[in-house]
């Protein structure tokens, strides 16, 4: 009787770990995400104060105030802005990338693609 109880505690044990791993890994990736589009919501009002794109990704938003990034997201992931503001379109275009560092939970070389026309999330926690 020991052994069947056992075995299933064994295995409730395995399967609670493996959701909880799941949703660490989502609740990561949507960490990301939401700078992303902080990022995207920003960078269009840098663009309408100051009538052209920031020239990093985030650094010269910051310094002119028009965003707030936590250390903790900064030591986390690393952002790639590839980005134009399509004119007659009145909006951004391109994609952000977010990259995980050795700061993150998840280990580095994680990356989530934000496509801004089309709003599509993609890579790492998607599918989750």
């Amino acid at each position: 009787m020991f052994k069947y109880f056992s075995i299933l505690f064994t295995s409730i044990l395995l399967v609670s770990c493996g959701k909880d791993v799941s949703y660490l890994f989502v609740d990561n990736s949507k960490e990301a995400v939401f700078q992303i589009k902080n990022l995207e919501q920003s960078a269009t009002n840098f663009y309408q104060q100051n009538g052209r794109m920031p020239g990093d990704c985030y650094e010269e938003m910051e310094q002119y105030g028009a965003i707030e990034m936590k250390q903790s997201v900064i030591d986390a992931w690393e952002f790639q802005c590839d980005w134009i503001f399509d004119e007659d379109e009145r909006e951004i275009s391109g994609t952000v990338t977010a990259t995980s560092t050795e700061a993150n939970e998840a280990g580095p070389g994680k990356s989530v693609v934000y496509d801004l026309k089309s709003g599509e999330v993609t890579g790492y926690g998607q599918g989750y």
